[in-house]
């Protein structure tokens, strides 16, 4: 776990240099970690990153990325989407404000301007600080702002490939939630323990068994899949879920590669074929591969609200390999918010499935 303090402490003494020096530190600095006297208080933030949970034994998880992902200052970016993360803090007036990292001072810049949101020392209660990430330009729909501030409405995406934007791609941005509560009569930072809040299916390995050479044409992902949800950002539950249908069927199908990719089996056929196109090569007998499948291996999928004892949701679907060889190989898996289920499958000689979770 790795803790970046934003609070650059030091002291001035000798009479008319210090007073001086707190003159000049007061009006020149944008830096809010060194404009603090004994009279005011202002927010600063300590950011902290929580990793995916991994269930696998032979793959591992970027466990570092939550950190560095917020931290980026470039890069694509999804559209839509900016650097950092957003915060709300109705204590002081700050609605979406955009936080991100200042390398040159190291530490978190909150707002375009750097915002100095100043007030007295010695005040009574407490500020809370409620946060998302990656920042959302111009925020999430929030419903029911009055009654319930700190619900952002999140909606799965889509393809944006014409003819398929009613399907979900399941490659929505990894989101993610943190919140703090700091009093107003405290120096210390409002620490923001960020969490992933989607569950995540990533394909490792795939191992033929079978005896024979299996052509494979990608992975379908199917199930009651939600195509939006809220996310209340004080506490970091899921409620209000809306299951995705197209008003035959709730039953959804995520495809690896996409529906719109062509896949094509050998060098040839792939170098003169159209585009959108996958390269999958024949699975040998005894060959073990990492399958290419275009457009990535993951899905990130939202998850249900807890039951019973359960501290966190989980989403159920059953995962079908694509193939020539007529039979169906599938298997059903649950996944779980915050976690990471690296899936490596071996296809036996029955075909049967087996999973490495």
């Amino acid at each position: 776990m790795t803790t970046i303090k934003t609070i650059i402490k030091g002291s001035v003494h000798c009479g008319f240099a210090a007073a001086i020096l707190s003159f000049l530190l007061a009006s020149c600095s944008d830096n809010p970690a060194l404009e603090q006297d004994a009279d005011r208080m202002q927010l600063t933030l300590d950011v902290v990153e929580t990793g995916w949970e991994g269930q696998t034994i032979s793959a591992s998880t970027r466990s570092g990325e939550t950190l560095e992902g917020l931290r980026a200052t470039s890069g694509a970016l999804t559209p839509g989407y900016g650097y950092g993360f957003g915060i709300y803090c109705e204590g002081l007036n700050f609605t979406n404000t955009q936080v991100t990292w200042d390398e040159a001072n190291g530490w978190w810049k909150i707002g375009a301007n750097n915002y100095n949101t100043y007030w007295k020392s010695g005040e009574t209660g407490t500020i809370g600080v409620y946060a998302y990430a990656p920042f959302k330009t111009g925020g999430y729909t929030r419903a029911d702002e009055e009654n319930e501030p700190f619900k952002i409405t999140f909606e799965a995406q889509k393809h944006s490939f014409s003819g398929y934007t009613t399907l979900l791609s399941g490659g929505n941005v990894d989101l993610l939630q943190a919140n703090a509560s700091i009093s107003r009569n405290s120096r210390n930072p409002a620490q923001l323990n960020f969490n992933h809040k989607l569950a995540k299916l990533t394909f490792g390995t795939i191992t033929n068994n079978t005896g024979e050479t299996i052509q494979l044409d990608g992975f379908t992902v199917r199930g009651t899949i939600n195509s939006e949800a809220k996310l209340d950002l004080t506490n970091g539950t899921w409620s209000d879920h809306v299951i995705w249908t197209d008003g035959v069927s709730s039953v959804a199908e995520i495809q690896l590669p996409p529906p719109f990719v062509n896949v094509y089996h050998d060098q040839a056929s792939f170098a003169a074929g159209a585009t959108p196109k996958a390269l999958i090569e024949p699975l040998l007998d005894k060959q073990t591969v990492l399958p290419s499948m275009a457009m990535g291996r993951s899905v990130l999928l939202i998850p249900n609200a807890p039951v019973g004892l359960d501290t966190k949701g989980k989403i159920t679907v059953t995962v079908e390999i694509n193939n020539n060889s007529g039979e169906t190989f599938s298997f059903p898996i649950e996944l779980v918010e915050g976690m990471e289920k690296i899936v490596n499958i071996t296809i036996g000689r029955n075909h049967e499935v087996v999973i490495e979770e």
